[in-house]
């Protein structure tokens, strides 16, 4: 009879452990999807300058191309 207490115990524990667990990656995961939105939302402006950039240095390199 004692066994079967501590083996529901036991098993009681491990659920709680496990759940503990999950939450805490399923909450991990939450927090690196903000993250990773935030920073796109930060690196945007600086990606858009650089295909600005880019695009004029194409546009400028083209045009000395074809005038010299």
């Amino acid at each position: 009879m004692l066994f079967w207490i501590v083996l529901g115990v036991v098993v009681v524990l491990a659920f709680a452990v496990l759940g503990v667990l999950v939450h805490g990656v399923l909450g991990a995961v939450g927090r690196l999807a903000r993250e990773l939105t935030a920073a796109e939302a930060d690196v945007a402006p600086v990606r858009a300058g650089l295909q600005d950039s880019a695009d004029r240095a194409a546009r400028l390199r083209d045009a000395r191309a074809s005038a010299g």
